[in-house]
């Protein structure tokens, strides 16, 4: 990772801050909200797994860098205004599977 290739521990830390940085305004605004549409999704069995495995980090990744990059996380809703209000996504869409041949 860069923060253990860094060179000091002040290079390091901008890698963190950037990293926190990230999380803050990226992925803890709408990760939370599409691992609870995956595992909540009524024909996605396979993918739950991942939906409750990205919330777990997420989680853990919030707690570890509370005390760095932005102060304050943006909600979903918060985020939507700033980008327009574009509803197009329509979230993860999951077909029931087939059964397989011979397993009828």
């Amino acid at each position: 990772s860069k923060q253990i290739n860094s060179k000091d521990s002040e290079e390091e830390g901008r890698w963190l801050d950037f990293q926190a940085s990230f999380l803050k305004k990226h992925l803890l605004i709408w990760g939370p909200s599409c691992s609870e549409a995956v595992e909540s999704a009524p024909n996605a069995d396979f993918y739950k797994g991942a939906g409750m495995l990205l919330r777990g980090f997420l989680e853990i990744e919030k707690e570890l860098f509370q005390n760095r990059g932005p102060e304050n996380i943006e909600s979903l809703g918060e985020a939507r205004k700033r980008y327009g209000n574009k509803t197009d996504w329509k979230g993860p869409l999951f077909e029931p599977v087939p059964p397989a041949k011979g397993n009828s």
